[in-house]
């Protein structure tokens, strides 16, 4: 990947004892791109699906035309709060003065942002918070009646267009 590419770098990060922690991916067209357009960050993680049996984080942009790149791949040992940090400083992700990143419903990667850049505006996926919570419900002891008022409910509080409504809402079932 380096010979082909002069702007790409692999960097390989370990602990003290010399196990990987991580292995972080990069080319030129993808510092480019994030460099030209670092207002917005996706992090989406996938959990162990490789071959290699890793958690594996894409770090994605937007470009001009609202296209979503990926800007970063890292590889990582476990998904702990100084893994985390050390990927989102290796790749030197967060140069612009405000940014706004986009989470999965990972909330434990959090932490990892707010430390790193403590500006970032940090936004979870509306999508990936309504299916936990419809995961959650359906395993309720509860009739089918009961869930389909619990998902309706949860319907209208993911999709509140603002805060006086959820606030609506929740004050409607307490």
């Amino acid at each position: 990947m380096v010979n082909g590419d002069p702007q790409a770098s692999i960097s390989v990060i370990t602990e003290e004892d010399g196990f990987l922690q991580a292995l972080i991916l990069v080319t030129g067209q993808m510092k480019s791109m994030f460099s030209k357009f670092p207002e917005v960050l996706f992090i989406d993680g996938t959990h162990c699906t490789n071959k290699l049996r890793l958690p594996l984080y894409t770090f994605i942009g937007e470009d001009g035309n609202g296209q979503r790149q990926p800007v970063a791949y890292s590889f990582v040992a476990n998904v702990k709060k100084t893994t985390i940090q050390t990927s989102l400083i290796q790749v030197k992700i967060i140069k612009a003065e405000k940014v706004v990143v986009v989470l999965d419903k990972d909330l434990s990667e959090i932490p990892s942002i707010k430390s790193t850049v403590p500006d970032a505006l940090i936004k979870i996926r509306k999508f990936h918070v309504f299916q936990a919570m419809l995961s959650e419900i359906r395993k309720m002891p509860t009739s089918e009646s009961e869930r389909h008022q619990l998902i309706t409910l949860c319907k209208k509080w993911t999709y509140s267009r603002t805060e006086e409504a959820f606030t609506y809402i929740l004050a409607s079932i307490t």
